[in-house]
């Protein structure tokens, strides 16, 4: 009987890490906090400003954790990616302002990102660590490879993008 050693690149529900099920569920409490604080008489801003920098700072801390830190390969798990068009759709729907948009322009550059980068490479991109000026390589053990300085390239083009997006969301206020 042969064996079969090539790694199981398949992404399901059990490949939800610890570090995943943080972030959703930070993100749930965010979108339930805005719920609360836009549908029923409790307030938890106190002024209008209060709740636009509070979203502000979220959207920074999004992009922080999936530019800085790697965790956009968390993307690629579809139970990962569907929960967080969830959570998105009902942030949008919690809040009118432009700027709720940010978590879900980082899902679409990413998954756009990917796809540029699945046509250019003919592999999958694995983002980095970015650091000052550098970055580290991540290493994934569902491609059961380092990223490279091509993915560097992307993961820092990752970072500006939503970063200006996010700007530019929140010029608009």
């Amino acid at each position: 009987m042969e064996t079969n050693n090539t790694p199981n690149k398949t992404l399901s529900l059990k490949n939800i890490g610890i570090q995943d099920s943080i972030i959703l569920i930070c993100f749930s409490i965010v979108v339930i906090l805005r719920l609360l604080s836009n549908y029923t008489h409790i307030s938890i801003f106190e002024t209008e400003a209060s709740k636009l920098f509070y979203e502000a700072l979220i959207n920074l801390i999004l992009i922080y954790i999936f530019c800085f830190d790697a965790m956009s390969i968390s993307f690629r798990i579809p139970i990962f990616s569907l929960l967080w068009v969830i959570l998105c759709l009902i942030y949008i729907i919690a809040d009118k302002h432009i700027i709720v948009l940010t978590p879900l322009a980082i899902l679409l550059t990413y998954y756009l990102l990917r796809f540029i980068f699945k046509r250019k490479y003919d592999r999958e991109f694995i983002a980095c660590y970015l650091l000052k000026g550098s970055s580290k390589p991540y290493f994934s053990k569902i491609d059961n490879r380092e990223s490279t300085a091509q993915d560097a390239i992307f993961t820092w083009i990752f970072f500006f993008l939503n970063f200006f997006v996010a700007i530019a969301f929140m010029q608009s206020l």
